[in-house]
């Protein structure tokens, strides 16, 4: 392969946190009467699209890499587990930081019943993390690559066939609060692991088809298939999905309808060919996408914190201002956070290459000296 990193790549995940910004400001700010607007359906469904493409990138980049890792042998297994259980727990850490009831010990030590089933509930970083982790057991103990395939395979298609019922199940009531926040979306979990899995398991599973080699002819061919293919089931799926017919199950939930998880997994893949495609004719991203796409989690982490951190009088902007301003405006205030997020991915990019062992231990003072303030407050 002519570089360690794939343009398409980066353009789905550099394109999808671009996206999930405008998607949390508008969800924070827009005045609600915007919604009923003839163009607001049509964005929201490209929004509804940024959890998918990130779970996908995710399972992509993590099949891909394994193949690299295992034939080169470097590290041994038990170096590459604690490599990989390292960013698999920072990942988590990050899910479960974003869900605090505010930036403090006391605060978290007076969490209230409902606080605590939001801080535990399953966002998108959860289940990364949870993905990550049964694929890393399943490629260093239980088959390699192969075995990796297989249970891709099983898990992801398990997602979704199950998923339809672990909706109509409690949970909460059967199994422990951090462990039913997993199941489904009761109550408060946005993207449990069912079927939400599937998608980060068809991530791996695109990149185990993907050419040995990454270049040639053999590339071309994949790029077209993969977009016939997610053309076929974008097309197939919806059609079936917003017929009346009893085979879409009108009476599941949305979240929880097989239909929904193949017609939005048809829509990423031929987002990949397209993305392919482009970057058959330039191999090297705009720095925009490849920035942001490289530092996903820190832009998620980050914008987050800055809609939803309490900076002003112990509560959110979010809270503030909650739908409090026009589209006009609301567009000046993303596109502004787009910028803020790409210059601090650019420059904590600059100085990882300058210096990566200066940036390894500022990211460690920066970590140690933000929990030595959340423990005083």
């Amino acid at each position: 392969m002519a570089s360690s990193r794939l343009t398409f790549l980066d353009l789905l995940r550099g394109g999808a946190a671009l996206v999930m910004i405008e998607v949390h400001v508008v969800n924070a700010f827009l005045v609600t009467s915007t919604r009923d607007a003839w163009w607001f359906p049509a964005l929201n469904y490209v929004n509804g699209l940024v959890a998918p493409s990130f779970l996908f990138a995710a399972g992509f980049a993590f099949a891909l890499t394994s193949a690299r890792a295992l034939e080169s042998g470097d590290a041994g297994r038990w170096g590459r587990v604690r490599k990989n259980l390292r960013r698999i727990g920072l990942v988590l850490a990050g899910g479960y930081l974003l869900h605090l009831p505010g930036y403090g010990w006391s605060k978290f030590a007076a969490i209230s019943d409902v606080a605590w089933l939001r801080f535990l509930q399953a966002d998108i970083l959860h289940t990364i993390a949870v993905g990550l982790l049964l694929l890393l057991v399943v490629r260093e103990f239980l088959g390699g690559v192969r075995g990796l395939v297989r249970s891709a395979w099983f898990l992801g298609l398990g997602a979704v066939v199950v998923a339809p019922w672990t909706w109509l199940w409690d949970a909460q009531a059967a199994l422990p609060a951090p462990i039913a926040a997993y199941v489904n979306g009761t109550p408060y979990s946005q993207f449990p692991l069912f079927p939400w899995l599937a998608f980060l398991m068809a991530g791996a599973l695109t990149a185990a088809s993907y050419p040995k080699g990454g270049e040639g002819p053999s590339v071309r061919v994949w790029i077209t298939r993969v977009g016939w293919l997610g053309a076929a089931m974008a097309i197939g799926a919806g059609f079936i999905r917003w017929t009346e017919l009893s085979i879409a199950l009108p009476d599941v939930h949305v979240r929880a309808n097989p239909w929904f998880v193949f017609e939005r997994l048809g829509v990423i893949l031929a987002l990949v060919s397209a993305a392919g495609s482009w970057s058959q004719r330039h191999p090297h991203p705009p720095f925009v996408f490849r920035d942001v796409s490289r530092e996903s989690l820190q832009v998620y982490v980050f914008h987050l914190m800055v809609i939803y951190g309490d900076w002003i009088d112990g509560s959110s902007f979010a809270f503030h201002y909650k739908h409090r301003f026009e589209w006009p405006f609301v567009l000046v205030l993303t596109l502004l956070l787009m910028a803020a997020m790409v210059g601090t991915a650019w420059g904590w990019q600059a100085w990882k290459r300058r210096s990566p062992s200066t940036a390894r231990a500022g990211f460690f003072v920066a970590v140690t000296i933000g929990a030595v303030i959340f423990f005083l407050r």
